[in-house]
């Protein structure tokens, strides 16, 4: 095999190994065969550019046309399918673009499966490996080909909210690994030109396996320090050992169901906000539905806060919420959609899909949320009634399970979802027809009586016999009809704003306890809607036409008085200048910072190996201990240098002027030669032999001879460990 051919072969490896850190973003089982398709096909086009031509640009160019062509082919297919590819070829290649940036936009990691993103992401390891190809091949630097070596590990770092697994920082330690011993290997034939049987050159094999073990051990080490100091992601309520995992929890809607049963209105808590109409508080969502109704899906709960709100583009107003809670227990933490920030006291975690956040500690259980004092930063991510009519459906970040549609729906649920939907031209106004329909008190009416549950028959009799039901019914029928027409949903369980008091904060019963749809749109995100007849009004953004409705006197409030508790903060000081007394976040994340250390540890295990082992040598014991070790540090100083090593005995490479020695330094080198000749050739050695301070002052001369950037190199990439010199 040639040294070309191994060193392009080397480069699709390390290409390989370099995308190892990417498969913790995506949960798409066809990116592995991508990535592996297009590196075979990037380094074989090379190849056989390079054989036919020693113009080192020639192969990168056909590689950049591979991939550019590959990308557009793959792009143009993908958007095909997608609305708004037109026919012309940039209209084409813009959707493709334009679907990939949102699902990355949209999407929590891993994300499902999307094949704009597919494409995306195999199309940037190509373009690493191309990165790789230039810095290893072309400009013949292992230590430049370190950088795109580690945009894959960057990139998983920049995106993931989690620190990654060892195995990607070792993955990429491996890759830098194979690059070395290929680039090393282009030097058996030339090292062994002139070498004496003194210098022979070949394969170091305990100097190489020493290097792999230490950046295996330097890649381990990071990642598990890189683990201890972030706060875990993944928590479970009760923990199986793993450290990882998901938890499943009890329906919501059962306590919903009970409270708003109750014949007393009973005050559960309080509030004050930046919103000048009141927020909704939001306790969780369901997600799931069969036979029997809606209900939770395992949730993957994370420490800190979320990194931001899924699906939502662009940049939203912000809100603060201090909420005071009274006789009322939960193990979610009442909060306005979309929460991003909160100081409350105990061990609450958060879902990134859905947004709940939930009290994890299990010593505290329900009761925790009794009395407590909390405050909330959520994002107003409501959207103008513009956007809504146009909007589309989009992918949200709970893959299938917010989108499939079980093959048991009964008949009569899907004819009324597509024939009240019939006139609609996008999935937006398809929202607000399936509302509006709902919404008509013509049609139905709100009634706490009727039977509780939300399973297929319920809701059949729900929308086509008794026409009379409360949120629950009003939710889960506009949610499932939604999914019929292709739209992901769930149903959110929480409170409606409230009643005002007149000191300005709102008043939340047992009574406001509510149920509502939440749709999810490319670019919105989850939009919520208001089918409840008689229960507040529509969202502005559905732009419903006006509906006589007859006006009721209000009824008086009950109030409350919280029991004492101590408030973790001023709410007229905004959360980003109070500290937390929880889990907060830091400042800058941290996942950059050890990530970037991690790079660096990694880097600097060959330089600390090679340090190593010089001070060694140099160290060494007996005379004929020293002097050997001392022959061979300067054989691998040559080798680390890139320098030629003169032919003849050790006595004529002294002799010959080399190096950039100067007369001292060929006399340094001339004692050095002559103890080596006594030591192959003699008897012995005198014991009191100095031979450690004429190896340093050749050593510093053969460097200072050489250039910067060379002298960088020997050190941070030295070949020596990889290549002996005997």
């Amino acid at each position: 095999m040639t040294g070309s051919l191994r060193n392009t072969i080397a480069v699709g490896i390390a290409g390989l190994l370099a995308a190892v850190p990417m498969f913790s973003m995506t949960s798409d089982d066809r990116f592995l065969v991508g990535l592996v398709l297009a590196v075979v096909v990037l380094q074989a086009v090379a190849a056989l550019v390079r054989r036919f031509t020693e113009q080192a640009w020639l192969p990168t160019l056909a590689q950049l046309v591979a991939l550019v062509g590959g990308t557009l082919l793959a792009s143009l297919r993908v958007a095909s399918s997608l609305p708004g590819s037109g026919s012309r070829f940039w209209d084409g290649l813009n959707a493709s673009l334009q679907a990939a940036w949102r699902h990355m936009q949209e999407q929590s990691v891993p994300m499902a499966p999307d094949d704009a993103t597919l494409v995306a992401m195999v199309a940037m390891v190509g373009a690493l490996t191309i990165l790789i190809d230039v810095s290893f091949i072309a400009a013949r630097s292992a230590l430049l080909a370190v950088l795109p070596l580690l945009g894959g590990y960057l990139t998983a770092a920049a995106v993931l909210d989690e620190p990654l697994h060892p195995t990607s920082l070792v993955a990429v330690g491996v890759g830098w690994l194979v690059l070395l011993g290929s680039r090393t290997v282009d030097h058996e034939d030339r090292w062994p030109r002139g070498l004496t049987r003194q210098i022979g050159a070949r394969l170091n094999v305990r100097s190489f396996v020493t290097l792999a073990l230490a950046v295996g051990v330097t890649a381990i080490v990071a990642s598990l320090v890189a683990g201890l100091l972030i706060p875990p992601t993944q928590r479970d309520l009760w923990p199986d050992g793993t450290g990882t995992g998901t938890v499943q929890l009890s329906d919501p809607s059962i306590q919903l169901n009970e409270n708003l049963r109750r014949p007393d209105d009973q005050p559960l808590l309080r509030y004050t906000t930046t919103a000048p109409d009141g927020v909704m508080l939001r306790s969780s969502a369901l997600t799931g539905v069969d036979e029997n109704g809606w209900h939770q899906v395992d949730m993957s709960l994370q420490r800190g806060f979320p990194a931001r709100v899924p699906g939502v583009v662009g940049v939203q107003p912000t809100d603060t919420t201090q909420v005071m809670v009274g006789e009322f227990e939960s193990n979610y933490l009442p909060a306005p959609y979309a929460p991003v920030r909160w100081e409350v006291e105990g061990d609450w975690n958060f879902d990134p899909a859905s947004l709940t956040v939930l009290n994890v500690d299990p010593n505290v259980g329900p009761e925790g949320l009794r009395n407590l004092t909390f405050t909330v930063e959520s994002r107003n991510a409501e959207p103008t009634a513009d956007q809504l009519v146009t909007a589309i459906a989009g992918i949200p970040p709970e893959g299938q399970v917010a989108v499939e549609v079980p093959p048991d729906v009964p008949p009569e649920i899907r004819r009324l979802a597509l024939e009240i939907t019939a006139g609609a031209d996008t999935d937006g106004r398809r929202a607000i027809a399936l509302q509006d329909w709902l919404r008509d008190p013509a049609r139905f009416t709100y009634t706490l009586d009727a039977p509780t549950g939300t399973g297929y028959q319920s809701l059949v009799n729900f929308l086509t016999k008794d026409f009379a039901g409360y949120c629950v019914h009003y939710s889960a029928a506009m949610s499932l009809m939604a999914r019929v027409v292709g739209i992901p949903s769930r149903v959110a369980v929480g409170f409606t704003p409230g009643t005002q008091q007149g000191d300005g904060s709102w008043l939340v019963t047992s009574h406001n306890m509510h149920a509502w749809p939440e749709l999810y749109f490319a670019g919105l995100g989850w939009v919520r809607f208001e089918p409840t007849v008689a229960i507040g009004t529509e969202p502005s953004w559905t732009e419903p036409p006006p509906v006589d409705t007859p006006v009721q006197e209000p009824e008086p409030t009950p109030t409350f008085e919280p029991a004492p508790s101590t408030p973790t903060q001023d709410p007229g000081v905004p959360l980003d200048e109070q500290t937390s007394p929880g889990a907060g976040a830091l400042a800058i994340d941290p996942r950059w910072a050890l990530g970037t250390l991690g790079a660096i540890l990694l880097l600097a295990a060959p330089a600390v190996v090679r340090l190593l082992q010089r001070r060694s040598r140099l160290g060494a014991g007996s005379a004929r201990q020293m002097v050997g070790a001392a022959w061979r540090e300067l054989g691998a100083t040559v080798i680390d240098l890139g320098l030629d090593w003169p032919a003849g005995t050790p006595r004529q490479v002294a002799a010959t002027g080399w190096g950039g020695l100067d007369a001292e330094g060929r006399a340094a080198l001339g004692r050095i030669a002559l103890l080596v000749e006594r030591l192959y050739y003699a008897t012995g050695l005198p014991e009191d032999v100095v031979v450690r301070s004429d190896v340093e002052l050749v050593t510093r001369q053969l460097r200072a001879g050489q250039s910067g950037w060379t002298r960088l190199q020997a050190r941070v990439v030295p070949r020596s460990l990889v290549w002996r010199a005997d």
